[in-house]
């Protein structure tokens, strides 16, 4: 099983995998791998007066592997 978070996400798919680990005790193992991945707005004028655009911006990103352990 895989658990991606990004963003302001990270810290709810931490507390999911750190549950299933606390409701498996010894029968899983957590792989985490952390990143930073580059994302795209597109911004959309609420008037008139300005012009569409883009704006590009680095989120934090994690993964996490849960694996079960043959006991």
């Amino acid at each position: 099983i895989y658990i991606h978070g990004l963003g302001s996400s990270l810290n709810r798919a931490v507390v999911l995998a750190l549950e299933v680990q606390k409701t498996f005790t010894d029968t899983i193992s957590l792989n985490i791998t952390t990143s930073t991945v580059n994302v795209t707005d597109d911004l959309f004028p609420l008037s008139d007066e300005f012009e569409m655009g883009i704006r590009n911006r680095p989120l934090s990103a994690i993964q996490i592997h849960i694996v079960r352990l043959n006991v």
